[in-house]
């Protein structure tokens, strides 16, 4: 047979799809499509596009913490899903939404998760008084390219002008100075007028998101359940690795630990039809706010994890996607390669991959579809991947 040609293949596709506009009875949108990563764009190229092996995430993290003075801890609002912290998370973030909305990141703001609320004594209230309630949330937007760069001290300063100056977020009032984005946080100018107030060690740890990919650990759903056996099971050696890594590097000696915030499906587009996903890892980190060390730098400590991990190539028994790794973020894409990797060395007749990427715009996205293997999971790809198969046989 011809060696595989995806640009031919793309020609071919388009030609029998009306343009790409059309398969049985899906529209689809024209400029949509994907072959083994080969895409034109309606305006004329000077150069064929490059393509990445490894495609950044659609959502990125980024962490809010504060503190609500007006609301006193309880226990129950410690334990993660229990009924008191389901509730005060639902009434809290929907006040945090509203005013992420109005922000600089509010056209791609996604939303945000409560990963813990956790108790604050302030030294100024009497003994025996109830402790504040600490808020540290993980929230999420889109990898516009359309969009400004997110800017962490721009939305510092934007949630804090749309809140009184961080004092209050009705019905809650507000530590000025509790605010964190991102790790970003600023303190009160020295003044002989107020008293001072010597932060508590809950309240000294600083926030930061790490991000990455496992290629040799197949995603199972239960991986995906917060606090499942399997779960648990592995959270503890991924975290056992990861903090072992970092406590190496220069954020080493502040260190304080990091959770498991979220295990999610990764789909390598090289992996052949019906292959598990990867398995994607974010973790929330901390480390101690110690004016007599270094200033937490996140480019620095991503390129030090990337030299302690082979090239981010392998972490322990873990094989690592290189250019998975976020860091509070920071990330970086591979440099375009000169020369692409022949087939030729394959054996044959060894099946090869080659993608295919493309929107239907007449289909509405139902939540379910995304769930792998899931009963409308299966139902729509039999659907879909019958009419595809018929338009590819037609030419090969």
């Amino acid at each position: 047979m011809p060696f595989f040609d995806r640009v031919k293949v793309y020609h071919e596709l388009v030609n029998l799809t009306d343009s790409f506009t059309k398969i049985g009875p899906y529209q689809l949108a024209r400029y949509s499509l994907y072959v083994n990563g080969y895409h034109e764009t309606p305006l004329p190229a000077t150069a064929l596009p490059t393509v990445s092996s490894t495609p950044a995430p659609v959502l990125i993290h980024f962490t809010v913490n504060f503190t609500i003075t007006n609301m006193r801890f309880k226990e129950e609002m410690g334990i993660f899903h229990s009924q008191r912290f389901n509730f005060t998370e639902a009434a809290v973030l929907h006040l945090l939404d509203q005013k992420l909305r109005d922000t600089s990141v509010g056209p791609v703001y996604e939303g945000c998760k409560v990963t813990a609320f956790r108790p604050v004594r302030n030294s100024s209230q009497p003994q025996g008084y109830r402790p504040d309630s600490g808020v540290d949330a993980v929230c999420t937007y889109r990898n516009d390219s359309t969009m400004p760069v997110f800017d962490r001290v721009k939305v510092y300063h934007e949630l804090v002008n749309l809140t009184d100056g961080f004092t209050k977020m009705e019905p809650y009032h507000l530590d000025r100075y509790s605010l964190y984005v991102n790790g970003y946080h600023e303190t009160p100018l020295p003044t002989t007028a107020l008293p001072t107030v010597r932060p508590t060690p809950a309240h000294a740890l600083i926030p930061f998101t790490v991000n990455f990919t496992i290629t040799n650990m197949r995603f199972n759903e239960d991986m995906g359940i917060f606090h499942s056996q399997r779960f648990n099971f592995t959270e503890a050696p991924v975290i056992y690795l990861l903090g072992g890594t970092l406590r190496e590097t220069s954020i080493g000696p502040i260190y304080e630990g990091c959770k498991i915030t979220m295990f999610r499906p990764v789909r390598n587009r090289s992996q052949p039809q019906g292959y598990h996903p990867d398995t994607g890892v974010d973790a929330i980190c901390r480390y101690r706010n110690d004016s007599t060390k270094p200033v937490f730098d996140r480019l620095k400590v991503y390129h030090e994890l990337v030299n302690k991990s082979e090239g981010f190539t392998k972490m322990g028994p873990y094989q690592l996607d290189r250019y998975s790794l976020y860091v509070n973020g920071y990330h970086e894409t591979p440099v375009p390669a000169t020369v692409l990797p022949t087939l030729s060395q394959t054996p044959s007749p060894a099946l090869i991959p080659f993608t295919v990427n493309f929107t239907i715009t007449n289909m509405g996205f139902k939540e379910e579809m995304g769930i792998f293997h899931s009963q409308r999971f299966n139902f729509t790809e039999a659907a879909v991947l019958h009419l595809v198969s018929l338009a590819i046989l037609e030419f090969w």
